[in-house]
């Protein structure tokens, strides 16, 4: 019988999944799917996308995956714009910072006294730290993110993060039971996903702005 509770161990009690095939499983990669990272080119990973007032190349671990024309009047322009969205359409989902993909938790909640919810998350492991995120009455969510998750330019990551806080809080998800959360955004949930207020955190992440 399956517990419905657990998503699928897919390494050892006490490893990280592989998130290359996490990845693979929750966005159904091998069916042409084509992830790429959308954060401004990064010179230590070889990674990311560059920027010039006409062209756009995509670039992934050293190799140049892609050069598109995209006029765009300054780099924060197309970042605020998505522009990178429609000059690569063969990209299905995209990434910001790092792939992140991995099970996570929630090991306890509480509340403050000005009337905030803590939920401690746990990542990956079993023995992990426990983050403590804060969610407010009005339902805003923050806190920090686990390792290897890229740093503040993830904030598809933060944004699902926030959501899996406010489910536990709900009882949509119970305390103890582990999820799948990914860091992979479809392009054509991107626009969406990335409100203003978010497009501005992005920016100030990427020093855009």
């Amino acid at each position: 019988m399956i517990d419905k509770q657990r998503i699928p161990r897919l390494t050892p009690k006490g490893q990280a999944h592989p998130a290359g095939s996490l990845a693979a499983a929750l966005v159904g990669e091998g069916a042409g799917t084509f992830t790429a990272p959308a954060h401004p080119f990064d010179e230590a990973s070889g990674s990311g996308i560059k920027w010039t007032p006409e062209t756009l190349e995509l670039w992934l671990r050293g190799e140049r995956l892609d050069v598109a024309e995209v006029a765009t009047a300054t780099a924060p322009d197309c970042w605020r714009d998505l522009a990178f969205v429609h000059a690569f359409p063969t990209v299905t989902h995209w990434w910001f910072g790092s792939l992140w993909t991995q099970r996570v938790r929630a090991t306890q909640t509480a509340r403050r006294d000005d009337g905030a919810r803590l939920v401690w998350l746990q990542a990956v492991q079993e023995d992990a730290d426990e983050l403590p995120w804060v969610v407010l009455e009005d339902g805003t969510a923050s806190g920090p993110l686990p390792e290897l998750s890229g740093g503040a330019v993830n904030v598809p990551l933060r944004v699902r993060l926030g959501h899996l806080a406010r489910l536990v809080l709900t009882g949509n998800i119970a305390i103890g039971q582990w999820a799948a959360v990914t860091s992979l955004v479809a392009a054509a949930e991107l626009a969406a996903l990335l409100t203003d207020e978010l497009r501005g955190d992005m920016l100030r992440a990427m020093g855009l702005e």
